[in-house]
């Protein structure tokens, strides 16, 4: 909080004073900075059902199959005591990037955890799908 103001320090404001929802892309500028959905933190344009959360979604899902691609010949690669020093640091180099996205993916998901209403919320429960309806993507990804 902002001392002199009371305000939420660093926290996008909407047009009626409430905090916006922010998310983690999984993604960084040119220059290597973190880039950030923005948006309504309630209703329909709360971010979770736009086009680029679902583009952002479809990336992690990826990056996340990729990771366990990669762990896989990980096992593989250990377990064969043939692997020389070059395919080695190739495998760490490659494990290491997908270990900083799996990680940004984790922070990104804990903070939006962090930022939910608790219990009794308006989100679908199990077998229910939200007001977009059951393609959503969101609702799809769930099972609901």
């Amino acid at each position: 909080m902002d001392q002199s103001t009371g305000e939420p320090c660093g926290l996008p404001m909407g047009p009626d004073g409430g905090v916006r929802a922010v998310r983690l892309l999984p993604w960084s500028t040119d220059a290597g900075k973190p880039c950030y959905l923005v948006s309504d933190a309630s209703g329909p344009g709360d971010g979770r059902h736009s086009v680029m959360a679902k583009v952002a979604d479809n990336l992690e899902r990826m990056q996340l199959g990729h990771a366990a691609a990669l762990v896989e010949r990980a096992d593989d690669m250990i377990a064969d005591h043939k692997a020389d020093k070059r395919e080695l640091r190739f495998l760490a180099n490659q494990l290491r990037t997908s270990l900083r996205e799996v990680t940004r993916i984790a922070d990104s998901r804990g903070a939006r955890l962090a930022t939910e209403e608790g219990p009794g919320d308006d989100e679908p429960g199990e077998g229910e799908v939200c007001d977009q309806g059951p393609d959503c993507g969101v609702c799809a990804d769930e099972g609901g």
